[in-house]
């Protein structure tokens, strides 16, 4: 739902932008020729924001290299700690404060600045405008590459905003699973009465195993698992 809202809207606002810079060069009364300059207009911006909306949704470098970050982390902590379940609390507790979500930042691709959505828009009032010029050769050679411009910047623009957003709204679906993790962990590591040093090593075994589903979020019953039946401080992989 996030990236039907952060797609659409920017393209239903450039579809009627260019459909209203058409009626004022245009004149209103050319209906089907102002409609038919958005749609094809619309159609190469729409094109790329999708594609930055699907390199964002399933590309899984970013996701991965969140997930070692945080289980390394996690694994460092209950290293070095007395008292694992001590640490797995306080990660829980940087986890709500809001620490991980911050550091999320670092993994999301790029964004271009705003200043180039609004060249593209002057560029665009400045093709739109040259339509209404009576020499044909001035007209051409003002409207055309005006419109390069205009769609190249603003389609550009989305790609990126478009691929940033879906890159967030893919790391935060994977980051219920881990949420749910260290809501449990806690009573986990307190049952199976394992040293911190175990835990650790289960931990780093479990980031290194292959994610299985990069769409879906984590599947922190897998690692509860292996903690909860480690017996004596051992793991149950050599």
């Amino acid at each position: 739902m996030d990236l039907l809202i952060v797609l659409g809207i920017p393209l239903i606002g450039v579809a009627c932008g260019i459909a209203f810079l058409c009626g004022l060069a245009i004149g209103w009364k050319c209906c089907w020729l102002w409609l038919l300059l958005a749609g094809f207009s619309t159609v190469p911006v729409g094109g790329i924001a999708m594609l930055g909306a699907f390199q964002g949704a399933f590309n899984s470098e970013p996701v991965n290299l969140y997930r070692t970050d945080f289980f390394g982390y996690l694994a460092e902590l209950l290293e070095r700690s007395e008292h694992p379940v001590q640490a797995a609390k306080q990660m829980e507790a940087e986890v709500a404060a809001g620490v991980w979500e911050r550091k999320c930042k670092e993994f999301l691709p790029p964004q271009l600045p705003d200043a180039v959505l609004y060249v593209g828009i002057v560029c665009a009032i400045v093709a739109f405008s040259a339509l209404k010029m009576k020499n044909s050769w001035k007209r051409t050679a003002i409207w055309f590459p005006a419109w390069l411009a205009a769609v190249g910047l603003i389609s550009g623009w989305l790609f990126c905003d478009v691929r940033h957003s879906a890159t967030r709204s893919h790391i935060r679906m994977s980051d219920n699973g881990r949420t749910q993790l260290l809501e449990e962990l806690p009573a986990v590591l307190e049952k199976s009465s394992i040293s911190g040093a175990a835990a650790a090593g289960i931990v780093r075994n479990y980031i290194q195993e292959e994610y299985p589903n990069v769409c879906h979020c984590e599947p922190a019953s897998m690692l509860l698992a292996e903690i909860s039946t480690a017996a004596g401080g051992e793991s149950p992989r050599k």
